[in-house]
């Protein structure tokens, strides 16, 4: 009886090993087969596109298409099967689901639309399929999604995207011409400086000196996006109050030499137009900060054809050979 039980033991062992390595040795069918349990149990009964997209139409859009190179405004919410959340642009969503970042701007996203991209495949198929304005929810297996796995998202897993296509950019420059235009015209006192910014000082400088090229200078600044949104700060009072403070940054006022490559060109630009002990806002256009790449390894990533708002405050200027 006992090498009975011992042999229907080792037969189950041996099975469940043989079954365990055809999961690991294939990822991908183990994937699938989870897959099209989860449609059978949800009753989805949607027809997956040829390369293995399921799109569901949640509300028709009005608008334009995206084409290459457009620029989109969406949201969106990112699940997995399980429904754990990985990522969202609903700030309220986020603390729902208990993955809010204080550093991480909620808002639409605004990126370029390509056709041919080697990451989320499905996201690109799925907007192709939309018109402004219109919703719709995108399953996507992994070939169409990160794969074998990226920074949060584990190896292997089906996504489902809940999108909303809001607005199809056709001239990225016009749009952020009109977005400062429609800022402007809700804050006034703004002039504008070889083209290049806006400045209104909101309070007098100390001493009459002329920041030149080469001068060296301190400066405290908070910057922002024109909805308010703070991104940076060396103020850390300021870095408290809207939850952006780090330990390991030293809040201490920012010293560079005038004219560098280490900082913006619009940056440097503002300085300039100040004094010793003057305090100013400046709005910088996207082509004198971060351009049409934008930036992500800051405090807040920054998106592409950014206009940004500067609250600088010159504490102090020197100049070569003098203090």
């Amino acid at each position: 009886m006992r090498r009975k039980n011992f042999l229907l033991f080792l037969i189950s062992f041996l099975l469940f090993a043989v079954a365990c390595d055809r999961i690991v040795d294939d990822p991908i069918s183990d994937e699938m087969a989870r897959l099209q349990a989860w449609l059978q149990v949800n009753k989805i009964t949607t027809t997956p596109t040829a390369s293995g997209l399921y799109y569901t139409n949640i509300k028709d859009g009005v608008g334009s298409t995206p084409k290459d190179s457009n620029y989109v405004v969406m949201s969106y919410e990112v699940r997995d099967l399980d429904g754990n959340l990985y990522e969202t642009t609903n700030k309220d969503v986020a603390k729902l689901y208990d993955i809010f970042t204080a550093t991480k701007h909620y808002v639409p996203s605004y990126t370029q639309y390509l056709s041919k991209v080697s990451v989320l495949k499905g996201l690109a198929e799925g907007l192709s399929m939309m018109k402004e304005g219109g919703k719709a929810q995108l399953i996507m297996p992994s070939k169409l999604a990160y794969g074998a796995g990226a920074s949060g998202v584990s190896s292997y897993k089906t996504l489902i995207y809940d999108v909303e296509l809001k607005k199809v950019v056709l001239d990225p420059k016009a749009y952020e011409k009109d977005s400062i235009s429609s800022y402007l015209s809700h804050h006034l006192g703004f002039t504008s400086f070889n083209d290049s910014l806006y400045y209104k000082k909101t309070k007098e400088g100390t001493r009459q000196c002329v920041v030149a090229k080469d001068s060296v200078v301190e400066v405290y600044y908070v910057g922002r996006f024109l909805d308010g949104f703070v991104f940076d700060t060396n103020i850390d009072t300021v870095a408290l109050k809207n939850n952006i403070y780090s330990s390991s940054k030293t809040y201490d006022a920012l010293t560079f030499t005038v004219g560098s490559d280490s900082y913006t060109a619009g940056f440097n630009l503002a300085v300039q137009k100040m004094i010793e002990g003057e305090e100013a806002t400046f709005i910088i256009p996207s082509f004198n900060m971060y351009g049409n790449t934008g930036q992500t390894g800051g405090t807040a990533a920054i998106p592409p054809y950014a206009t940004l708002i500067f609250d600088i405050k010159l504490v102090k200027v020197s100049f070569k050979g003098k203090q």
